[in-house]
């Protein structure tokens, strides 16, 4: 039962790492995307 919780736990942090990533790149996007329409 440990064992399961634990690999459905990091499963659930990589989800998250990974969608963390994935609003920081839209972000990072956005921002120069803002940057550049404003020059």
């Amino acid at each position: 039962m440990l064992y399961f919780y634990s690999v459905f736990q990091s499963a659930e942090v990589q989800k998250l790492w990974v969608l963390g990533k994935r609003q920081e790149a839209k972000v990072k996007r956005e921002e120069k995307y803002v940057y550049l329409t404003s020059l």
